[in-house]
């Protein structure tokens, strides 16, 4: 493939070194900019800033090298849920190096951080989340769509550091992660000669069959382990088992004749019927062991996540990790995945290429989290 290559110096931001590279490559033309950052942990690599997947679509990234051994560790990409939630998320308050503290104004040491053993990159996609954005009015309101530009980004990263390129390379992901990552897994295996040595696509309580997964709220909520109403087998639970039978009806409709006329009524009915019932009450819906104070909390019952997005938006955090200062990084919002029924096609591990599902030569882990009420533990036994 014939390449051309460009090193262009640019102004030092922040006394950190910022750098750009510009690569012709069918059917793309992209640039990876690149600034180093010194933020969380200013003793391990790290690169930060956009990739133009091409002049009108911009995605941010933020990646740290492994503490133990880079060159010899794993790489892998980490992608939050949503469909629009910002990797903020999950490097400040999961995963990340550091974690936010201090009501957003300071971050400390994470001692569990994933990044102990491998290098990692976090990335704010589709276009329009966190500090990622459009100058052109480009918009990507799908899976496969999504699935592109991340490619396009692997790619370029993989030929910037090559010293990266052969080894293991990891999907990762929660909640919705689970539509994404089976189209980026197929993309990447459909591409003959790419860089990517994919090893593994890992979903923590992924969305991946609406089927399955929609109607079993019904199940946790009256009979799980930390279920919200006293009597199982009463009015209520009753009355959700009907809603829930027909909800399923629904989405079968809607896998066997794939098209708005039967997916609108399947999603809006689920929603309203299944989903709206359970979490009207003040439950934490990722925690069901816990309540959720709105008041103290905020909509995702954590403050941590209110904490993420204001440090992420200070100013000083914005200069050093190479973003324009008047650009403003949402935590969530794709309310067009959901009304492009992104959010309820057919089962999306169908998407992952069969090379995969063999032990030779890759794998397929789902994390469980038997407390998460939104995409509940019960459902992951028949997808196992």
């Amino acid at each position: 493939m014939a390449e051309k290559l460009l090193w262009q110096r640019t102004l030092s931001i922040s006394n950190d070194r910022t750098v750009s590279l510009v690569l012709a490559l069918k059917p793309y033309f992209v640039k990876l900019r690149i600034t180093e950052p010194q933020l969380c942990n200013p003793t391990v690599q790290q690169y930060s800033r956009y990739l133009d997947i091409s002049e009108g679509k911009h995605l941010f990234f933020w990646f740290f090298e492994s503490r133990s051994s880079p060159s010899e560790d794993p790489l892998l990409l980490w992608l939050n849920g949503g469909p629009g939630c910002s990797f903020s998320t999950g490097l400040l308050f999961e995963l990340g190096p550091c974690s936010v503290v201090d009501e957003g104004n300071n971050t400390t040491y994470n001692p569990h951080s994933w990044y102990q053993q491998a290098n990692i990159i976090f990335l704010d996609q589709p276009i329009d989340v966190g500090f990622s954005y459009s100058t052109d009015g480009s918009q990507v309101t799908t899976s496969p769509e999504a699935a592109k530009d991340v490619y396009a980004f692997l790619e370029l990263f993989v030929r910037r550091f090559p010293k990266y390129a052969d080894a293991p390379f990891h999907l990762a992901a929660e909640s919705y992660g689970g539509r994404f990552l089976p189209h980026i897994a197929s993309e990447i295996h459909k591409k003959q000669g790419t860089q990517i040595n994919l090893a593994s696509v890992m979903v923590g309580n992924g969305l991946v069959d609406p089927r399955t997964q929609m109607p079993s709220v019904v199940e946790y909520a009256c009979e799980g382990p930390y279920a919200i109403y006293d009597d199982p087998f009463g009015s209520e639970c009753t009355r959700l088992r009907i809603s829930a039978a027909v909800c399923e009806r629904l989405i079968e409709g809607c896998y066997r004749f794939e098209s708005r006329l039967t997916c609108i009524p399947a999603s809006v009915y689920c929603w309203n019927s299944v989903f709206g019932p359970v979490f009207s009450h003040d439950q934490n819906m990722y925690d069901a062991r816990k309540q959720c104070k709105l008041e103290e909390n905020g909509s995702l019952c954590y403050k941590e996540m209110i904490w993420a997005e204001k440090w992420m938006n200070e100013s000083a955090a914005k200069l050093a990790l190479g973003v324009n200062p008047s650009r403003f990084a949402k935590i969530r919002g794709k309310e067009k995945f959901v009304s492009n029924l992104d959010n309820i096609y057919r089962k999306e591990f169908l998407a992952v290429p069969s090379t995969l599902w063999s032990t030779s030569n890759g794998a397929i882990v789902g994390e469980v989290r038997s407390a998460d009420m939104v995409l509940k533990w019960v459902h992951d036994v028949p997808l196992a």
